[in-house]
């Protein structure tokens, strides 16, 4: 029971190693180099709002269902998140 939430948390730093890869990848393929600065001050701002919004429903979840859930429920959400990027065909670009 108390190696879940390593576990878990190894996970998703896996999977967000590996997604920020993709990410940065596509991105330096797809957009103009003369524009690369401001979609990625753009990407920067979009992921730090998102932050408190994250903040808060780990928050709910820790309290309603159990402190474990929450790093469990984001394993599975990243491996689904990689997952896609994988299998999509952005990934060959």
């Amino acid at each position: 029971l108390w190696l879940g939430p390593g576990i878990a948390f190894g996970i998703v730093t896996i999977c967000n190693v590996a997604w920020n890869t993709l990410v940065t990848s596509v991105r330096q393929e797809t957009v103009p180099s003369n524009m690369l600065g401001r979609v990625l001050s753009f990407s920067r701002v979009f992921t730090r709002l998102a932050m408190p919004l994250g903040m808060m429903v780990g928050s709910l979840v820790s309290n309603s269902i159990n402190p474990v859930a929450v790093f469990v429920i984001a394993a599975a959400f990243k491996g689904v998140e990689v997952l896609i990027a994988l299998l999509s065909p952005i990934r060959k670009l």
